[in-house]
């Protein structure tokens, strides 16, 4: 939110959801029914979390929440097309691991013509 106020630019929270399909349930689980329309109001609500959880409370930064179902990487390059900045989290769940690039910040870096920050989640 920082940055999009210094430039006064609007700001667009992409949350990508992926339906993933596993060939046999794990070991001790049935198989687990989500549907799509589950999963997707799950992103938004994981989107609005997020957004309250970084944006000032006195900003006044316009925005605008998109929800898509897609290959995170992939989809987030799409929506960045035309973008002045495309930031995305990494979660960093390993110490060491953690100093590297998660697969879609790197997807991202290599696929998309503007600037990628990189930000730890927690």
């Amino acid at each position: 939110f920082e940055e999009a106020a210094v430039h006064a630019l609007p700001l667009d929270v992409v949350c990508v959801w992926q339906m993933v399909y596993a060939v046999e349930p794990m070991v001790g689980m049935g198989a687990m029914q989500i549907s799509p329309h589950e999963l997707a109001n799950q992103a938004e609500l994981t989107a609005k979390e997020t957004i309250e959880a970084v944006r000032p409370t006195d900003s006044t930064v316009e925005y605008r929440t998109i929800v898509v179902e897609g290959v995170p990487g992939r989809t987030l390059v799409e929506q960045a097309e035309g973008a002045t900045m495309l930031v995305v989290g990494r979660h960093g769940h390993h110490p060491i691991l953690s100093k590297l690039l998660g697969s879609v910040a790197e997807y991202a870096i290599h696929h998309t013509s503007c600037p990628v920050v990189t930000i730890p989640v927690h």
